[in-house]
């Protein structure tokens, strides 16, 4: 009898111990899962650059308007997330605005995007439809996009 009560504690240990090793095992799996998400891949990145992109360089301002839209909805839909929310600068002469508008992204944004909205309307608002403006891009280290900028054509041509 002492044989087999021994027999079954044995029996219970591995199998505790077994059990031990598989959680361990799928919480190293979980972890590293997790660290993982945080480098963003080349779809995501694209997805994220490519509705911006096509403005680079000469366009006219009622064009304009389209992306500073898309860049309203993005800041909606990426609320809380710095990468995702780029500084967006209107250097205007057309209006007589010495100092440019600036909604600031990133960390700034993120936390209350409140003002970032607010300047993108006012950028929207301050784009003349029939005049044409230079869009320069910069990407911040994630490869997503971090600076914008609308420059004013004075001599209106494309």
């Amino acid at each position: 009898m002492e044989n087999a009560s021994k027999a079954l504690i044995i029996a219970g240990a591995i199998l505790l111990s077994i059990l031990i090793i598989a959680l361990g095992i799928f919480i190293y799996n979980q972890a590293r899962g997790a660290i993982n998400t945080n480098t963003l891949d080349a779809q995501t990145i694209s997805a994220f650059n490519s509705p911006i992109d096509e403005y680079e360089g000469s366009s006219l301002g009622s064009n304009l308007r389209s992306l500073i839209s898309t860049l309203i909805s993005q800041a909606g839909t990426y609320a809380g997330s710095a990468d995702y929310l780029p500084t967006v600068e209107l250097v205007d002469s057309v209006t007589g605005v010495d100092n440019p508008i600036t909604a600031t992204g990133g960390d700034e944004a993120a936390e209350d995007n409140t003002d970032y909205l607010e300047n993108l309307t006012n950028i929207r608002s301050a784009l003349v439809n029939s005049h044409y403006y230079t869009v320069t891009i910069a990407y911040g280290d994630s490869g997503l996009i971090s600076d914008i900028n609308i420059y004013y054509l004075e001599d209106d041509v494309p």
